[in-house]
């Protein structure tokens, strides 16, 4: 339920820092908060835009639409986002190998996952855990880049204790 609440606050955020999503709607937020809960109760599961708008009751192009105007991402971003979250989550607080992890947040082949996270990221699961592994060691010896990865995560993490 806090990631759904936080996946909300984002969108409100976005929507103040965006001016495309100006127009943004209050009706729309239940809908966009069952998005996310479903999101949120499946991503380690292999889902579809196709199974998430069959669980909200709309068709995948409604859906598609919507989303991408009231948030500015696709369903499918915040699949991957979601999958990403929960996989920095475990990087930090478990000895899980990285298949492990990509396996428990729904991704069946190591190297997609590494590729996404990679791209979300700008740097491969295992640096990212080296890298705030070590931070929580030594922080001023965290390179520029990873520095920037911590604050998006301290950023996170304080929306996620406000928006619970």
């Amino acid at each position: 339920m806090a990631q759904s609440l936080l996946m909300v606050v984002i969108i409100e955020f976005m929507r103040l820092a965006k001016p495309q999503l100006k127009n943004y709607s209050l009706q729309y937020r239940p809908l966009l908060i069952e998005v996310f809960r479903f999101i949120e109760a499946n991503y380690q599961n292999s889902i579809s835009l196709c199974d998430v708008a069959k669980e909200v009751g709309r068709s995948s192009a409604y859906l598609t639409d919507l989303v991408r105007r009231e948030t500015g991402k696709t369903v499918l971003n915040w699949i991957v986002e979601c999958r990403m979250a929960n996989a920095c989550r475990l990087l930090l607080n478990t000895n899980q190998s990285i298949d492990q992890i990509a396996e428990a947040v729904g991704y069946l082949d190591r190297r997609h996952f590494s590729r996404q996270f990679l791209h979300l990221h700008e740097i491969t699961p295992d640096a990212w855990r080296q890298a705030h592994l070590n931070h929580r060691l030594h922080p001023k010896m965290l390179k520029k880049k990873v520095g920037v990865e911590e604050s998006k995560l301290a950023e996170t993490t304080s929306l996620s204790y406000q928006a619970a």
